[in-house]
């Protein structure tokens, strides 16, 4: 047991400094060039796709959860906090939507290429996946309770009301955003509150999923 613990650490340790790295190349990209793919933007203005806000996320919560393997390395019994393990799962749930919704949604919109072209591949797919395994399987110190799952929803909850109020409210005519992620467009035209629905269920479906890898590993591992 306290082999694996330790194994699982190094391991978490070398996964968290490559969403780190991985995501300070991808923004970096935006101040050095334009972007790429569906986020062909300089500077802040980056900040206002999900992609971005969730890989930021994930790479602070990375950086968080190094301060925790480290201490580990010394004591391999130390606990993260309750706090520091649900937003980092929480980070982990918006990179995944991240992942789908850009896999699935906007390829179909632009294309899948352009979806993992450049910057894309780092912020659409390379460091999601690091941070599924990381999250769901080689931190997992002990079972997640459905209402904690449920906090997975929070940052799409909140980036959510930001996109209505921006898109929808405001809208591109007066300063707000225009729809690019096609939420309110296409075949979905009009019908905004589907596209609401679909993201905040898919989610929740994903939450679940995380939540179910997570607690079979800690059954697994022989952890409570």
């Amino acid at each position: 047991m306290k082999k694996t613990k330790k194994i699982f650490n190094i391991i978490s340790l070398i996964l968290n400094l490559l969403i780190i790295g991985f995501t300070a190349y991808a923004v970096s990209t935006f101040y050095t060039g334009t972007g790429d793919g569906n986020m062909a933007v300089q500077g802040t203005q980056s900040f206002r796709f999900f992609t971005v806000d969730s890989n930021i996320l994930a790479a602070v919560m990375s950086a968080v959860m190094l301060v925790f393997n480290f201490k580990k390395i010394k004591n391999i019994n130390t606990k993260t906090p309750n706090s520091v393990r649900m937003l980092k799962f929480m980070s982990t749930v918006a990179v995944t939507l991240t992942m789908i919704t850009a896999c699935f949604f906007l390829s179909t919109v632009y294309s899948f290429k352009m979806m993992i072209s450049g910057n894309c591949f780092f912020l659409h797919l390379i460091t999601p996946l690091i941070a599924i395994l990381a999250c769901a399987v080689f931190e997992a110190e002990r079972k997640m309770s459905f209402k904690e799952m449920l906090s997975g929803l929070i940052p799409t909850i909140v980036y959510g009301a930001v996109y209505v109020v921006m898109v929808l409210i405001i809208g591109k005519a007066n300063g707000g955003w225009e729809d690019f992620y096609s939420f309110n467009s296409g075949i979905l035209e009009n019908k905004w509150y589907l596209s609401i629905f679909f993201m905040l269920f898919g989610t929740f479906l994903i939450s679940l999923a995380l939540r179910a890898i997570h607690n079979g590993i800690v059954k697994l591992t022989g952890k409570k």
